[in-house]
């Protein structure tokens, strides 16, 4: 829920030039694989803005955790925790585009922020064994391996940088015995445990309300 609230606060205060920003991003890391250098997104948007605005614009929306540059000016993570670095979730479009997403929450919104059918590949948090989920382009799951498969989502405080703060315990499971003994090893850690129950009601559901702020951001 803080996820949700922090994205809705600022949905309205990302200016045409962070969404222009945004969209290209996405496009290039979701659609080709790869993301543009921060230098090469500066050099292209200051061929028609002037280059303090679109120095504002980057600044601005890595402030807001809209994007995240190395300190070799490398674009490493979008918004919805798209990313070229290796993480537990490779996600594949269906233009066969492959690339790494941050967290279960991340999963779970990908196929509605980008409109697009996805499939995720990730390993269970307990065993390790393999799920694959294929989400529609509205978010809903349609296949998965194992069928039963559950995840975790951490709750946020609201101040850590999200990119520390969600993968660690940002997880799926085999199943809900999986889910369970993990919360358990762990002392019960603060978030939300999407069981077999619930994944695909609740969990998709809460997912595709955070995929229309992504959309609404301009990340298509």
């Amino acid at each position: 829920m803080e996820v949700y609230l922090y994205y809705k606060g600022i949905a309205d205060e990302v200016s045409e030039l962070e969404h222009e920003i945004l969209q290209h991003l996405v496009s290039a890391g979701t659609s080709r694989g790869w993301f543009p250098s921060a230098a090469k997104v500066t050099e292209r948007m200051c061929e028609h803005e002037k280059p303090e605005a679109v120095h504002c614009a980057m600044e601005a929306l890595a402030t807001r955790q809209l994007l995240r540059v190395d300190g070799d000016g490398k674009i490493v993570e979008v918004i919805g925790g798209i990313t070229h670095q290796a993480t537990r979730f490779r996600a594949l479009t269906s233009d066969n585009v492959a690339f790494h997403l941050r967290s279960s929450l991340d999963a779970l919104t990908i196929a509605p922020t980008l409109q697009k059918t996805v499939t995720v590949h990730t390993q269970c948090g307990v065993s390790g064994d393999p799920i694959e989920v294929e989400f529609d382009k509205d978010g809903t799951i349609v296949r998965s391996a194992p069928h039963d498969f559950t995840a975790f989502i951490p709750a946020w405080d609201g101040s850590a940088p999200l990119h520390e703060a969600l993968p660690p315990q940002g997880l799926f499971f085999a199943n809900d015995a999986q889910l369970h003994q993990w919360q358990d090893s762990h002392g019960d850690p603060d978030g939300m445990p999407l069981t077999q129950d619930t994944i695909r009601f609740a969990g998709t559901q809460m997912a595709g309300a955070l995929a229309a702020l992504y959309v609404r951001m301009s990340v298509r």
